[in-house]
Parts: structure tokens; sequence; C-alpha cells
């Protein structure tokens, strides 16, 4: 789900319609929805659903506040995407590996700490000893 939508019971009846979507719809866009906000009535075709969001094959971004502003035309056609497309998809790429890449050596920095504490708490109690 995306923010905002189901909060406190209540969900936007904007998401049914983006939720019934299939890749490859077409869809009238109004003026004022998706993001970037569309300046008048566009056609766009959707490239991808997930839950209550979509992304259209040029890049515009589809949440479940902006069901509310398109009109399936029924038509179903191919996907061909736009380079921004590519090039969102590597941006998601790259911030997975790089919270990857933290989340590794987060882990590594508290190993090494916890190894460090053990290793100190040994030199103590053999030199009581």
């Amino acid at each position: 789900m995306c923010c905002g939508c189901g909060g406190f019971g209540h969900i936007d009846p904007g998401a049914y319609a983006i939720a019934e979507l299939n890749e490859g719809d077409e869809i009238i866009l109004k003026k004022g929805f998706g993001h970037p906000e569309t300046n008048m009535d566009e056609t766009k075709i959707i490239l991808k659903v997930d839950g209550f969001s979509a992304i259209c094959t040029d890049g515009t971004l589809l949440s479940c506040h902006d069901g509310n502003g398109l009109t399936r035309t029924g038509r179903n056609l191919p996907i061909n995407p736009s380079f921004k497309i590519y090039v969102l998809e590597g941006k998601i790429l790259f911030r997975r590996l790089w919270s990857s890449a933290s989340h590794f050596a987060s882990n590594l920095e508290d190993n090494i700490w916890y190894f460090q504490y053990r290793l100190k708490e040994k030199i103590k109690r053999f030199l009581k000893k």
C-alpha cells in the first residue's frame, strides 16, 4: 500500500481503480493527477502495478489518490518503456545495493565491537587469575 491509503481503516476510492489496472492498459489521466502532475488530459499506458500504485511507460507515477483522475479506455497495448523508466530502475537498483552495503557495514561494525569487548573481558579474567 502507498502512503495514506488504508490508514485508520479508510481506503481512498481511487486506490481500487489503480489496483484493477493491468500491464498494457491504456488510460486517460486527467489534468492535475499523477507524479509529475499532468498539465492536460493525457493518454498513458500502464507499465507495472503494485497494490494501489502504478507506473506508466513514460515514467508517470500513480498513487492511490490518482485513481480518482483516471479513466480506462478498455484497450490493452504493447508495452514500450521510455528511457526514463530505465533510469528509474537504475536508481532503484543503486539504492537497494547501497542499502545492502550500508546494512552489511553496520553489522560488521557491531560484530567487530562485540569481539573486541569479548576479547577485553577474557584478558581481564585471565589477568585476575
